[in-house]
């Protein structure tokens, strides 16, 4: 599902930057996540997927329901 969501930001404007952990420019203080199965099952802050990995230890800033998708704003854990 990732291209989709990648296609409407870019079609917005919006940045979006692949992280590389070997690349400090690309690790920034801030990752969105989606998740698209039920609130249980949602766990962004330990996500084996490289895209949520590579951000590094992480906590939930904030999370939001959206169009029944819950989006998740995490931050680095101190």
């Amino acid at each position: 599902y990732e291209d989709g969501y990648q296609y409407f930001l870019e079609k917005d404007g919006q940045p979006v930057i692949e992280i590389d952990a070997q690349i400090e420019e690309t690790v920034t203080n801030q990752l969105f996540v989606i998740c698209e199965m039920v609130p249980e099952k949602c766990d962004p802050t330990h996500s084996s997927k490289a895209e949520v990995a590579n951000f590094g230890w992480s906590k939930i800033e904030n999370q939001w329901e959206v169009f029944g998708a819950r989006l998740y704003k995490l931050g680095h854990t101190k």
